[in-house]
């Protein structure tokens, strides 16, 4: 590859070759090594915990917030206490498993929110450390009921509790899965396998500025720091050299093809019998006609074969005729008739295949009298038709399976999991009765309640948001400092340094915050007020009316699956109802627009 790079003090052009692209992937030992250690911390950190704290219902308690019962259980210290080991053991546990998830998830976005999956664990240690904290200095409280300082740690505890675990759900699931296709290419990889070659890989040649590499801001060259700062990095690309391995794709340029000076990837646009003198010679306003026969199995073949009965002289006048699937049963009965290819093997004599378009396929003739007679193909007989019926059957069980059985695996994944941590108070179907736990709190509520939502959900959404509002004024600070053009160029030099280091901090700061709230508000706001609504609808109907049952029942489901259907067309299609509702493509004000939404409002219903 040929880089072109400028120097700082000449201001001239330097063109160099550079290596080939190369990219790092993990030995298999290293791979390994990330993945059982994942596993035998998460083991070690859990039976170090089980094995000597007591056993009481801890997170009755970190969720309790002030409502609960005081003072809090004499065994909480020493819960607590050993809380910690447990916190290092699946701490380092989602650390490494979000890096294998780094390593082997393949598309960008898998890989963004891999990343995005690894900071959050450390999101879940951090708030995991502030309730044990927070619960530390709840506990030095005294007197009958908690002070203001301890009902305020208590609120902070929860707080960070309802954090914890909203992040640690889809963190857990990310790590889980990076380990699980870690483990699977690295069997896969024991298998013998044919790797490509490097001259078989081609690659464009490409020429690209390339800035130089920045010296370190404040260091010298051949300085104490800037010598410090070169062992430093002389040891991290060992380190990395150890456990990482470089594969390097070698390019190849690509040659012309024969005759042409084109690459040989653009003769696949070549039509045979079109040549490039005739393709560039022809404009808009030359007549070129084209047949195209859509696909659908025979029934295609069939519907294509009576339309060009009728177009026969317009087919035979035509420059294409291009098929596929099904309608290439008839262009490809089309094509045969201009050739007596095979003609020797498949026609006896004295029998004599019939090569004239013209007559060929007509009205009363025995191929076409076949297929009126055949269309009907999925079933002929008796025996067909049932088989065909059960196929029928078995593909909409497998449609209705695949539709339903993720929503009820969510569901009841879903209920075990806020059973087990109650972050929000929903109601019971009935005739279930709403019980208090181990901390005094009710976290269920009978069936037809309202909503409630714990003021501590509420808040953990509420500071997150603050906190990622707060970084985005600091990028929108950090843009205007040092733009004053009174200053000195001394000051906007120092200030620019600083400027674009805050700007970048505080933009992944803000960014990463939002996410954080938007993961927490879903588990602590979103699913709760979900599960309270599908709770509701199903309360309302289960009376003991049984029209009010069926018709309930069946109706709700149908709204249901229509507003469903409605919300994945509408995400499918959110670029197109975008641009169409501002009115254009980004191009300009009256820009023409390609609408792919219904204009009418029954077009949209249907």
């Amino acid at each position: 590859m040929t880089t072109t790079t400028s120097s700082p003090d000449s201001g001239r052009k330097k063109t160099t070759t550079a290596s080939p692209p190369s990219t790092a992937v993990p030995r298999r030992g290293w791979a390994l090594v990330v993945c059982l250690g994942a596993i035998a911390s998460l083991l070690l950190g859990w039976s170090v915990y089980a094995a000597n704290a007591p056993s009481f219902n801890v997170v009755a308690v970190e969720l309790g917030g002030r409502g609960q019962n005081w003072p809090l259980p004499a065994s909480t210290p020493s819960a607590l206490a050993w809380d910690y080991a447990f916190i290092a053991g699946y701490g380092l546990a989602l650390w490494l498993g979000t890096t294998a998830a780094r390593w082997v998830f393949w598309s960008r976005r898998a890989a963004s929110l891999a990343s995005l999956g690894r900071k959050a664990a450390v999101v879940v240690v951090v708030a995991d450390l502030i309730e044990n904290l927070c619960l530390t200095i709840a506990l030095n409280g005294t007197g009958a009921t908690p002070s203001t300082l301890a009902a305020t740690a208590l609120d902070a505890a929860a707080i960070a509790a309802v954090i914890k675990f909203t992040v640690l759900v889809p963190t857990a699931i990310m790590a889980v899965a990076g380990l699980l296709v870690t483990f699977i290419r690295l069997a896969a990889s024991l298998r013998a396998h044919r790797l490509w070659q490097p001259d078989d890989v081609i690659l464009p040649t490409a020429t690209e500025d390339q800035p130089p590499d920045p010296l370190i801001p404040g260091a010298p060259a051949g300085s104490r720091r800037a010598q410090a700062r070169t062992r430093i990095d002389r040891l991290r690309e060992s380190l990395h050299a150890r456990l990482y391995r470089t594969t390097t794709l070698t390019p190849r340029a690509l040659t012309p093809g024969a005759g042409s000076d084109r690459p040989q990837w653009q003769h696949a646009y070549n039509v045979p019998g079109i040549d490039q003198k005739d393709l560039d010679a022809r404009t808009k306003k030359s007549k070129v006609t084209g047949f195209c026969l859509s696909g659908g199995g025979i029934r295609s073949g069939s519907v294509a074969m009576g339309a060009l009965e009728t177009l026969r002289p317009d087919l035979r006048k035509a420059d294409y005729l291009v098929s596929i699937s099904g309608g290439g049963y008839t262009s490809g009965a089309l094509a045969q008739l201009l050739t007596d290819a095979g003609d020797t093997h498949h026609v006896t004599a004295p029998g004599r295949a019939v090569h004239d378009p013209d007559t060929a396929y007509v009205a009363g003739s025995v191929e076409l009298d076949h297929l009126r007679r055949h269309t009907s193909y999925l079933a002929t007989t008796a025996t067909e038709v049932l088989v065909a019926l059960a196929v029928l059957a078995r593909g909409l069980l497998a449609s209705l399976l695949l539709l339903f059985a993720p929503a009820v695996v969510i569901g009841v994944a879903a209920a075990w999991f806020y059973h087990a941590i109650p972050l929000a108070v929903l109601p019971l179907l009935a005739p279930g009765t709403p019980a208090a736990n181990a901390a005094g709190i009710t976290t269920t509520a009978p069936a037809g309640a309202g909503l409630n939502l714990p003021t501590t959900a509420l808040l953990a959404v509420g500071l997150l948001g603050f906190l990622a509002l707060l970084a985005w004024l600091v990028q929108l600070a950090s843009g205007s400092v040092g733009a004053d053009p009174t200053s000195s160029q001394e000051n906007v030099t120092r200030w620019s340094r600083l400027e674009k280091h805050t700007y970048r901090r505080s933009n992944r700061a803000s960014v990463f915050l939002t996410q954080i709230s938007v993961i927490t508000a879903i588990g602590a706001i979103g699913i709760p007020t979900l599960a309270w609504a599908c709770g509701h609808l199903v309360s309302a109907t289960t009376q003991t009316n049984r029209l009010t049952i069926g018709v309930g029942g069946s109706v709700s489901t149908v709204l249901l699956t229509y507003l469903a259907s409605i919300a994945s067309i509408g995400w499918r299609k959110r670029k197109t109802i975008q641009s169409v509702a501002t009115g254009g493509d980004g191009k300009g004000a009256g820009a023409k627009q390609k609408a792919a939404v219904p204009n009418g409002l029954l077009q949209l219903l249907l």
